[in-house]
């Protein structure tokens, strides 16, 4: 909505203003216009944004009508009545309060009235809301009034000032409003460092209107002011100097509350730093100190931070211990160097950056301490590589062994030392004075075991499981250091029982108690004596399982199974018998000891199977098979083919000779539901099986008999439904006409569709053609005009609604009649009939179309058994008449109707008076009538004369004719038979004068100028003549006479003078005694050059676009047009003149921008307004503006507008992304504005491209920041900081810090405010990292607290957050203990994952952590959050189940433990991508590619193409096997970009640029050259060239076929994106070649290619003229087959998209 306001009173002479605003209506243009008395007065419109400031200086007193219009429409009120005043009275009004003033304050403005007293001045104040202000005037001195008055409100205040109840110049005034106490300024720190930035914030959003003044130092430190919007700043400074800063702030000169702020300068320098020391080696996981002394300097910050050598930074512990005394204490977790970093203020202080060594001695490892013997060496390894810095210490014995140490490699070394006595060593190992874990270690040494020997183990052979075995060793040795293991299959140690036999030997029982191999070792001092480890086989009978033995089926083979993989080793033995007969059986080994064994039972009988292993029966044996000729089985009945859906059908199972047993039918839907069935019957009679379908599709039928399939199980029914057939619309039909419905059965079900139709009993032929995908096109003939009956059945059975009754007409009798098919005049009402000869039995329809492609409303009445149709032609030209009769086209439609004008045609050139005898003459010219017959008839005394007619081309004829008789003629014509307007025409016939006494000077014909007074000089000769006899008749074009009269000159001449309103052609007669003399008329062509006219100007265009105007002069006569065009560098450009009906049409190309002049003349006289003018520009001229050219967010629309301010011309618009293209909508508005929307799909910053007519505007390229504040994180995770209620818990005086990762947002910089219970509270910002920014701020009071935080301002998710404050202390209860956060029900190996444990409602204490795998243990890292909350983290390295331990003050929290479960993570760098898909494609074409997932591990894996306008179709096969296939089509040419992800994340190589090429076309291949050409063998050039630019990509084959071994072919190009090919085949022989050149499977224009080769020249020209011969006699002769000479030879090459070469057979 347009606000108008500022109308008021004017004084005579002195400026009027008033206001516009727009801001509620969008961006546009603002006109005004002012007017008294239907004159203009000069207005000035003065734009600052969207407020409009109008003047206008009012010359004379009266009432003033304003017009305001915006976008060229008048706005709401407009027009506007304005009373301009003359005031002999001066009055005005000054003062600062007119304009400004403040809020509970006293303000006030003067008046200067000459001439008044108190009562004649009146001032009256309106507050925004409508409230009146009081206001107090009094004179304080003659002719000066005071006005005081208080605003209590902010906003605009209107005071209108009024003398004598008449408003004064400049009221009512606008005054704004402020509140100096609304101004709040937060963050004013209480000291300052040196080189670092102070920032603070300053609100001014509830304060009103003003000026915002900052001084620092008195404006001595420079200060920046950064605008936030909505009257929000953050003030910035860098003090330079070691002074103290005072800060002083104004609003509108006001001083604001709290200014000015005095801020002490903090000294670093006196910052002590005491016990750090780099050179003392420290252990992990304990916690070191020292101190800080930071003197006087202790109003400021201290901060300690510890970077670990992965670079991870820790927040060290800082207690303050008294005035300016500060202990920090931290715990290192990395083995390596750790760098301290110490900040006051957040600068670093002198001696506060220093590096500490950690070791870490638990993480030494020592390999197992081998037994050792006697004079040998003993190894063993020591590998400290991940134990840090520090000194290793190894004793033997408490040092009494000497030992040896070597490294191996860095860090890891070797420790060797020989025993000289049987008994055990001890090893103790130091780190940096610390003993490592494991120590002391011992080293066992015994004796030399090569003589001890054992007996009975080598003579087992198998042995049977849960018997005593025994064996025996040797004597010599002693008890204590035998050991004898003996391991199973299963690698479990089996009890071992050791006898003393009395002789020195040792008697070893065991008992095996599972088949299989067992490992028997036996070890003398720890080592193994020769022979040892001894291998026994054992097995087990009953281990042997058979399976599968079931009934058997004659003459097919029938098998079972045999597992003795837990039976050990042995030996099979199998017997199968039928009636005491033995039968083959056959037995084949498959893996891991399991058997198949088949045998083929030859009859009916039961067959025994007897097993034996080792001889010994297996559980079961021996087993019995019972046979069944299931071959006997048979199976019918309607079930078995096609069956309707919800009706029983029913099939038989004869079993009869196949033996008993049970008949089992199972019944499968397609949707693998299984169906129920009845079932009745014996094996005698047979069984009926009954089922009822419900749902369209095969069914699977499984029937067994014995358990066993029958023959042809399982069988296949398909179920349909004849009311799922989908009948398509039946028009009506015309005899003899096809009649063609399409009936759609997919989803029915199978089977066969029939059609049937007939007509009165009689049946009518019809076909079914199957279009695929049960779709079928049904079609008939009508031959007669009865009522046709179609009926439609799915396997015989009628479909839904079937029969249909189809109606047909009889249209061959219908006939169109009436002169309105072929001619008819224009703007006259015409019309045709249409007849169909009988019964109006279907609808018309009737189109016509005229010339410019427009429909002509026409009206069918139905009349009887016919139709009229009216219409009524509004142009000129042919107009097609298309006419329908029940749907069909009747003969001869579309018809065309010339329509004409008979009022454009003219008749000129008329001879109107003459003599009889004499040669009579005028001109018919129907060239603009358009087509059709002009009938002329000349009369005379009711008698036709006959007329001569000539054609003069274009319709234009010129008649001619010769008067008898000495009376009046009449001139009478048609056109089409219609009169034409302004006939007949009288011409008078009279007899000739009897002598030639004058004549005129000059010829007959002459041009001349519209003058005044026209002039036409006659010389007597011969008889003597006077101004009696003499008379003149000039008429005009029209036949309108125009006034002349005859004087004398003084040499005794004539002149005729006449004055003609008209130009054109006029006509004179010169009448001696009323006889017109002789060589009348006499013709003088009359132009106007001010009757010129320019029509269709462009005001601008565009350079290099062809331009121009239309020259109107037909009004003007007929004279030369002349036109010059004059560039802006003063050039003549040339131009060219176009006739056209009117004139001419005049065009010309500018090449420069700028003002071109352009001069016309017409008949050597300049027209009016010559020269003019036209303004070319350039795309410069063109401008962009909005806020998506600079900022947007990811997923959202962001919009800009282009402003071609008016310019024709083609508008390109593309948006590129960092790894994506946008896709753009743009959208017309109103003169020459378009909207711009495109909607960003990642962040980063995009380039914008914007060209107007292929040229860039200015400023293009632009660069939108592309951000996404959803993509903000918190450090832990937003539920570290928030608990389920999405509430901050703080706590009372205690700083809260929050970290946010920005790197996934885009660019940006974050911003936050803290309001808490009395108002917004300091807050500090710091950006840690590129990536991260830390927030912290402590709350003082107990209270409400809205955290807001933006990135790019743009709030993020749920912002603001609320908070709350507690200080009262809270008794212990660890069942309050909340947890939350993902890592407490699953974990990925390798990632970090994080919990929280937020302890603000349990009370005082601290939670104990540990986590428990199945396999590993993981150590679970906590950082406090403040108010008793942690960020807890752990990283799994292994897979499986783990359990979550969590404690508060030493008791489980509830829940605990907790089950997590570690999956295996996935890595998208992992995932490989290979195919072409990935590079290149064809519009509309698939192309694929294969990614591989199989070492990435779990994922979910997408893709996404988008081209420059349109996404392109994805879709992802899954192989099931961790290999996918990608298949993309893409909709359009050019660059695609192709994201893939895996697990959210980016697989190698992603995103991909695709480079989609255009379809193949063939017809745009062109070959061309002397190779496919007849010619001379010796002389014949065989190359040629195949050019497929603007084919597209696709794939070129060469074929050529000729005589055996005559040729080989070459092809090759100049480079790689060459797309023109040179071939050339090299024949040796003569003879027919048949060259065939395909582009993508598909003969380019003139291929095959028949190339006859001779050996003579005679040969040739022979050739070349039979060739034309049979060209001149032959309508159309092709052929395809060569003549073969010697057999034939095939030689062909394909080339792939832009060339690579590979040979086809």
């Amino acid at each position: 909505m347009v606000l108008v306001s500022g109308l008021h009173t004017g004084v005579l002479g002195e400026d009027f203003n008033f206001n516009v605003d727009t801001s509620s209506s969008g961006p546009g243009i603002v006109r005004v216009e002012a007017t008294i008395d239907d004159q203009l007065v000069p207005v000035t419109v003065l734009q600052t944004g969207n407020h409009n400031t109008v003047s206008f200086t009012p010359e004379v007193a009266g009432n003033y009508t304003v017009q305001v219009f915006f976008n060229g429409a008048p706005v709401r009120g407009s027009p506007f009545t304005v009373t301009v005043e003359n005031s002999s009275v001066d009055v005005r009004a000054m003062g600062e309060g007119l304009t400004i003033a403040a809020v509970d304050r006293l303000t006030s403005f003067e008046v200067s009235a000459r001439g008044a007293v108190i009562g004649d001045v009146v001032v009256k104040i309106t507050a925004p809301g409508g409230n009146i202000v009081p206001c107090k005037v009094y004179e304080v001195a003659d002719d000066l009034f005071k006005a005081e008055y208080v605003v209590v409100d902010l906003g605009d205040h209107l005071i209108d000032v009024l003398y004598c109840g008449k408003p004064i110049r400049g009221s009512p005034f606008v005054c704004a409003t402020y509140d100096i106490k609304q101004v709040h300024v937060t963050n004013i720190p209480k000291s300052v460092v040196k080189g670092k930035e102070v920032k603070f914030n300053i609100d001014a959003n509830d304060a009103g209107s003003g000026n915002l003044e900052i001084l620092v130092n008195g404006g001595t430190v420079p200060c920046t002011v950064q605008d936030r919007g909505n009257m929000r700043y953050i003030a910035s400074f860098q003090p330079t100097a070691d002074v103290d800063h005072v800060i002083e702030m104004t609003f509108n000169g006001d001083p604001i509350p709290g200014s000015p702020w005095a801020i002490p300068i903090s000294a670093l320098r006196d910052l002590k730093v005491r016990g750090l020391d780099a050179q003392q080696l420290l252990p992990v996981n304990k916690t070191y100190s020292f101190d800080v002394d930071t003197g006087d300097v202790n109003d400021g910050q201290l901060e300690a931070f510890v970077r670990a050598p992965s670079s991870a930074t820790e927040v060290a512990n800082v207690y303050q211990m008294g005035e300016g005394k500060f202990k920090v204490e931290f715990t290192p977790h990395e083995v390596g160097i750790n760098t301290v970093e110490i900040l006051y203020e957040g600068q670093p202080i002198p001696g506060g950056h220093s590096t500490v060594k950690t070791y870490d001695h638990t993480a030494i490892k020592v390999s197992p301490i081998p037994r050792g013997k006697l004079g040998e060496t003993v190894e063993f390894d020591v590998d400290v590589t991940e134990a840090g810095e520090g000194q290793l210490e190894i004793m033997v014995n408490r040092g009494h062994v000497p030992n040896t140490v070597s490294m191996l490699q860095k860090a890891i070394f070797r420790v060797e030392f020989v025993p000289q006595e049987a008994v055990p060593h001890i090893i103790d190992i130091f780190f940096n004075k610390q003993e490592v874990p494991g120590c002391p270690m011992t080293c066992h040494v015994a004796n030399d075991a090569s003589s001890v020997s054992v007996s009975g183990l080598t003579q087992l052979e198998v042995i049977r499981s849960n018997q005593l075995q025994y064996f025996t060793v040797s004597s010599g040795i002693q008890k204590s250091d035998l050991n004898i293991h003996i391991k199973g299959p299963d690698e479990r140690d089996v009890s071992v029982k050791l006898f003393e036999n009395g002789d020195s030997t040792y008697r070893v029982e065991w008992t095996p108690h599972m088949a299989g191999e067992y490992s028997v070792s036996v070890l003398y001092g720890g080592s193994a004596i020769k022979g040892s480890p001894f291998t026994v086989r054992v097995c087990d009978a009953s281990k042997v399982i058979v399976s599968n033995i079931g009934q058997g089926r004659i003459g097919r083979s029938s098998s079972f199974k045999i597992d003795a993989s837990k039976a050990g080793s042995g030996n099979l033995e199998i017997i199968v018998s039928a009636n005491g007969e033995n039968v083959p059986n056959f037995v084949q080994a498959e893996a891991n000891s399991h058997f198949l064994v088949s045998f083929t039972p030859q009859v009916s009988d039961a067959h025994m199977i007897s097993i034996k292993f080792n001889g010994e029966p297996v559980p079961g044996s021996p087993f019995n098979s019972s046979i069944v000729d299931g071959s006997k089985c048979k199976v019918s009945g309607d079930g078995l083919t096609h069956v309707p859906i919800n009706q029983t059908t029913w099939i038989l199972v004869d079993p009869r000779g196949a033996g008993s047993a049970n008949c089992n039918v199972q019944i499968i839907s397609p949707s693998g539901r299984s169906i129920p069935t009845r079932t009745t019957g014996n094996a005698t009679s047979g069984y009926r099986v009954e089922y009822t379908p419900t749902e369209i599709g095969q069914h699977k039928l499984l029937v067994e008999y014995a358990d066993v399939e029958v023959s042809g199980s399982p069988f296949y029914a398909e179920a349909y439904d004849p009311n799922h057939v989908v009948v398509g619309h039946i028009s009506k039909g015309v005899i003899g006409k096809h009649i063609t419905f399409e009936v759609d059965a997919s989803k029915a079900g199978d089977g066969v569709l029939e059609a049937e139709v007939s007509s009165k009993g009689q049946r009518v032929h019809s076909t079914v053609h199957n279009k695929g995908n049960k779709v079928y096109e049904v079609t008939f003939v009508p031959n007669d005009n009865n009522t046709h009956v179609v009926h439609i059945t799915l396997n015989r059975e009628p479909v839904r609604n079937s029969p249909f009754m189809v109606d047909v007409i009889d249209s061959s009798h219908v006939r169109a009649v009436g002169d309105a098919l072929r001619y008819a005049p224009v703007h006259k009402e015409a019309f045709f009939e249409i007849d169909p000869h009988g019964p109006t039995e279907a609808d018309v329809f009737v189109k016509i179309t005229g010339p410019s492609v427009t429909s002509v409303p026409t009206r069918v009445i139905r009349q009887g058994n016919t139709f009229r149709c009216e219409f009524t032609p509004t142009e000129k030209g042919p107009h097609m008449i298309d006419i329908h009769y029940g749907g069909i086209s009747l003969p001869g439609s579309p018809f065309v109707c010339e329509v004409f004008d008979p009022r454009s045609v003219s008749i000129t050139d008329v001879d109107y008076q003459g003599r009889p005898g004499d040669q009579m003459a005028f001109t018919v010219n129907g060239s603009a009538a358009g087509q059709g017959e002009v009938n002329v008839e000349v009369t005379s005394n009711g008698h036709p004369v006959r007329c001569n007619r000539t054609s003069l081309g274009h319709n234009n004829l010129r008649y001619t004719y010769y008067p008898e008789i000495n009376a009046p003629h009449f001139i009478d014509a048609t056109f089409n038979h219609e009169k034409i307007p302004g006939l007949p025409i009288r011409v008078e016939i009279e007899e000739a004068p009897p002598i030639e006494i004058v004549h005129p000077v000059g010829s007959s014909y002459s041009s001349t100028l519209m003058k005044k007074t026209q002039t036409f000089v006659m010389e007597s000769t011969g008889s003597p003549y006077t101004l009696n006899n003499l008379s003149a008749v000039v008429k005009a074009p029209s036949g309108e006479q125009v006034a002349s009269q005859i004087v004398q000159t003084p040499n005794g001449d004539f002149k005729v003078e006449y004055s003609s309103p008209f130009t054109g052609r006029h006509t004179i007669d010169i009448y001696h005694n009323g006889q017109r003399i002789q060589g009348c008329p006499y013709y003088v062509d009359i132009y106007d050059p001010s009757r010129v006219r320019i029509e269709r100007q462009e005001s601008t265009s565009m350079v290099s676009k062809e331009t121009g105007f239309r020259v109107n002069v037909s009004d003007a006569g007929q004279a030369d047009l002349k036109v010059e065009v004059v560039s802006p560098s003063g050039t003549n450009v040339p131009c060219e003149l176009h006739e056209t009906p009117q004139g001419f049409h005049v065009t010309y190309t500018p090449q420069q921008y700028g003002i071109y002049t352009i001069h016309i003349t017409y008949g050597g006289q300049d027209i009016p307004g010559s020269p003019i003018t036209q303004e070319i520009r350039g795309a410069g001229n063109a401008s962009a503006h909005g806020d998506g050219l600079t900022r947007g967010e990811e997923d959202q629309p962001a919009t800009f507008w282009v402003d071609s301010h008016g310019m024709k011309g083609d508008l390109f618009v593309q948006v590129d992304g960092p790894n994506s293209i946008a896709k753009c909508n743009i959208d017309p508005e109103r003169d020459g504005l378009y909207a711009v929307t495109y909607i960003p799909v990642e962040v980063g910053v995009y380039n914008i491209q914007i060209k107007w007519n292929g040229q860039d505007i200015q400023g293009s390229p632009f660069h939108a920041k592309v951000v996404d504040s959803r993509k903000v994180k918190v450090v832990g995770g937003w539920q570290s900081i928030l608990d389920a209620n999405d509430q901050m818990h703080l706590t009372l005086n205690e700083q809260k810090r929050i970290q946010f990762e920005v790197k996934d947002a885009g660019p940006g910089k974050l911003r936050a405010e803290v309001f808490g219970p009395g108002g917004p509270i300091p807050i500090e910002i710091e950006q840690t990292s590129s990536n991260v920014y830390t927030i912290s701020f402590t709350p003082r009071v107990d209270g409400d607290y809205r955290v807001s935080v933006w990135w790019s301002d743009i709030p993020l998710p749920k912002s603001p957050y609320y908070a709350i404050v507690r200080s009262a202390s809270l008794p212990i209860d660890h069942t309050k203990v909340i947890l939350s956060g993902h890592g407490l029900k699953e974990a990925r190996v390798n990632q970090e994952t994080e919990f929280i444990v937020d302890g603000s409602e349990a009370g005082p204490g601290q939670p104990d952590i540990r986590l428990i795998g199945v396999n590993s243990n993981a150590d679970v890292r906590m950082t406090s959050l403040g108010g008793h909350r942690y960020r807890c983290t752990y990283t799994a390295t292994s897979s499986g189940a783990y359990l979550l331990h969590i404690s508060w003050n030493d008791k489980q929290v509830r829940g605990s433990p907790f089950k997590i479960n570690v999956m295996a993570s996935s890595d998208a760098q992992k995932v490989i991508a290979s195919g072409e898909g990935l590079r290149s494609g064809i519009m509309s074409k698939e192309s694929k590619s294969i990614i591989d997932t199989r070492r990435a591990g779990p994922g979910e894996l997408t893709a996404y193409c988008m081209g420059p306008h349109r996404a392109s179709h994805c879709e992802l096969f899954d192989h099931k096997d961790g290999t996918f296939t990608l298949t993309v089509r893409p909709q359009e040419a050019d660059k695609h970009t192709l994201t893939v992800k895996y697990g959210g994340e980016h697989i190698a190589g992603s995103p991909f640029t695709l480079q989609v090429s255009g379809a193949p076309d063939a017809s745009k291949v062109r070959v061309t050259g002397p190779g496919v050409e007849p010619g001379i063998l010796a002389t014949f050039q065989s190359r040629f060239i195949v050019e497929t630019r603007g084919a597209g990509a696709g794939q070129l084959t060469v074929r050529i076929r000729g005589p055996k071994g005559a040729f080989r072919v070459e092809m090759q190009r100049e480079s790689q994106k060459d797309r023109t090919i040179l071939c050339r085949y090299d024949p040796t022989e003569i003879g027919d070649y048949l060259i065939h050149v395909k582009w993508s499977g598909e003969h380019v224009p003139g291929s095959p290619f028949h190339v006859p080769i001779f050996d003579t020249q005679d040969e040739l020209e022979r050739f070349v003229l039979q060739q034309q011969h049979s060209t001149a006699h032959t309508t159309h002769t092709h052929t395809n087959s060569p003549i073969m000479r010697n057999g034939s030879a095939h030689s062909g090459y394909e080339k792939g998209p832009y060339g690579r070469w590979t040979p086809e057979t």
